[in-house]
């Protein structure tokens, strides 16, 4: 199943209109988003990028495949995701949106033949989370609204926590296995170095971010490796 990649923008009042963003119940358990996160770096164990409470990991697996993982000190959510769309492209340019002038961005995840679909939304300096899931991708993908979708995920962070949680992210899995090991494992579609550049060069700017990758940046050199 081949997907059109890309972040796709949504307005605030599709979907989650009248719900408290700190606080819904889904599947049995109480999801509560934090908004007072530090946002103090930190590398945790087994690769888990850490931004105050917030912790996300994008690890590849296998050929073609990721394991992505994010969590806020409340709950957690997990999934595997294949490789027909440039993922992690489209997740690095939704984050670039949060710093411009929508209300929010969505994106989506192929897990063949399911649809795993995330929602931003900005609530001044914080964002308002939510992931989906959909059982058939082929009729929901694209679609207006949340309509047939199971809330799996939701929590809320500041701008800076969430998007430092993510240049982290990325930074290690380009660290980890360059340009040329990227795409060998993921075969379809190169890393996608100018979106970690422009999500980092905005998170230093508009954030204030003062960790030392983010004020280095990254230069991965001609044959794919990264200082």
């Amino acid at each position: 199943m081949d997907r059109k990649s890309g972040g796709r923008r949504f307005e605030p009042d599709r979907g989650l209109q009248g719900e408290d963003p700190r606080s819904v119940t889904t599947g049995g358990f109480d999801v509560y988003g934090r908004s007072d996160a530090a946002g103090t770096p930190g590398v945790g164990s087994g690769g888990v990028r850490v931004a105050g409470d917030l912790q996300f990991r994008w690890e590849l697996s296998g050929s073609g495949g990721v394991t992505y993982r994010i969590a806020d000190g409340t709950s957690e959510h997990e999934t595997y995701i294949g490789y027909c769309t440039d993922a992690l492209a489209d997740l690095l340019y939704a984050m670039t949106g949060l710093y411009g002038n929508s209300s929010g961005e969505r994106f989506s995840f192929d897990r063949e033949s399911m649809e795993t679909r995330w929602l931003l939304r900005r609530q001044g300096t914080d964002v308002a989370i939510a992931v989906f899931e959909f059982p058939d991708g082929g009729t929901s993908w694209g679609s207006a609204d949340e309509t047939g979708g199971t809330l799996l995920w939701r929590s809320v962070q500041p701008r800076g926590v969430l998007c430092h949680a993510v240049v982290e992210a990325a930074d290690a899995v380009l660290r980890e296995h360059g340009e040329a090991g990227y795409l060998e494992k993921w075969m379809r579609h190169p890393f996608p170095v100018a979106a970690l550049q422009d999500l980092q060069r905005l998170h230093r700017r508009e954030d204030g971010c003062r960790h030392e990758r983010c004020r280095k940046g990254i230069g991965p050199t001609s044959n794919g490796t990264v200082p």
